[in-house]
């Protein structure tokens, strides 16, 4: 995993919590708070991990004459 993989799941994870947090999916009691915005962060970063390699392709050297 590179670092613009970690980087961007980080940032969409966090992009997830204030967008649930926006529009108040998560509930106001501690316990199921923290256990929303676990979620929605895992969700958000997860869901990066899992497309990623679909939009950005390696270089595939193995077509070069050399």
């Amino acid at each position: 995993m590179s670092r613009s993989e970690q980087i961007t799941a980080i940032a969409v994870g966090v992009g997830m919590y204030f967008l649930l947090d926006h529009f108040r999916f998560i509930p106001s009691s501690y316990f199921l708070g923290r256990l929303a915005a676990k979620a929605g962060f895992l969700f958000g970063a997860g869901i990066v991990i899992l497309i990623w390699p679909f939009f950005v392709r390696k270089k595939d050297d193995s077509d070069d004459p050399s």
